[in-house]
């Protein structure tokens, strides 16, 4: 079945022993689930298996990239089982779709990255850190907030390129959540150490590990004033991603500037609204 770069549609006759050659050449894909695998093989054994509308899908190279459960499900209840087949698809198309449900970029991590644990942190993390990184500053920071401007193939080359430094924001991240009991706020923590560790590790593990440790020096000191706006933040009704990244980063110039704080606010509309704040 490989492909010359042009998708073709087929039905194909699986028995058990060709749906384990077939999954024997399989590419990447995300762990199997023993629960659907089992789901569908009971429908194959008792003759209430219809064909489903979502095709067995092949890359250019002849490799599965979509209906591993479905395969199994052949080899297990013994059955033999007609299916639709495409055939010639991009080799990173199981980036896209999976039995009608589109994959989301924790799944892509646990296909590329097997070993890697927790998979949603990292995922949301890379897809905040990376509106960062293209200089979003409005609502569209917020990893909640769809774009269109940021695809699975984006996440992941970035996650590729920047894999250790997203795994340490995370880290710092999910630490900052758990200290200040603020799981919402996770991803927003790990853009926060992303950016302030590429300006001075030194200074960024100082800053944080205070904050972690609520080792301040008291009334005046940045970080004592960031640790007040942060716990004021997280027994608030308002939930601020955007306003509390603003926030921290505020506290960060002020530490780095070496200068008094007593209050940290920003105010992002109003008569006197104020630029989202750029770390120095």
């Amino acid at each position: 079945m490989v492909g010359n770069d042009i998708v073709r549609a087929q039905v194909l006759t699986i028995t058990p022993k060709i749906a384990g050659d077939i999954l024997a050449n399989m590419a990447e894909n995300r762990p199997l689930s023993s629960t659907t695998v089992e789901r569908y093989k009971n429908e194959m054994l008792n003759g209430a298996w219809l064909p489903r509308s979502e095709p067995l899908k092949f890359d250019t190279h002849g490799r599965l990239v979509d209906g591993q459960h479905r395969l199994w499900a052949v080899i297990e209840s013994g059955t033999t089982q007609e299916f639709i087949a495409l055939t010639g698809l991009p080799s990173e198309a199981f980036m896209v779709l999976d039995t009608g449900k589109k994959r989301s970029f924790k799944d892509i991590l646990g296909i590329k990255r097997r070993d890697l644990k927790n998979l949603l942190s990292v995922a949301a993390a890379t897809n905040h850190i990376l509106r960062w990184e293209r200089g979003w500053r409005g609502q569209a920071l917020l990893s909640g907030v769809a774009s269109n401007d940021i695809n699975h193939n984006d996440l992941w080359d970035f996650y590729e390129r920047n894999e250790a430094e997203i795994l340490e924001a995370t880290s710092w991240g999910m630490k900052m959540a758990s200290t200040y009991k603020a799981a919402l706020f996770q991803s927003t923590f790990s853009t926060f150490a992303w950016a302030i560790l590429r300006i001075d590790r030194e200074d960024a593990e100082d800053f944080m590990r205070s904050m972690l440790n609520f080792s301040t020096r008291g009334s005046g000191d940045p970080i004592h004033a960031a640790v007040t706006a942060l716990r004021s933040e997280m027994v608030s009704d308002r939930k601020d991603q955007r306003g509390t990244l603003a926030r921290l980063i505020k506290g960060w110039n002020g530490y780095r500037k070496g200068i008094e704080m007593h209050k940290i606010t920003w105010r992002p509309g109003g008569a006197n609204a104020e630029q989202f704040p750029e770390p120095i």
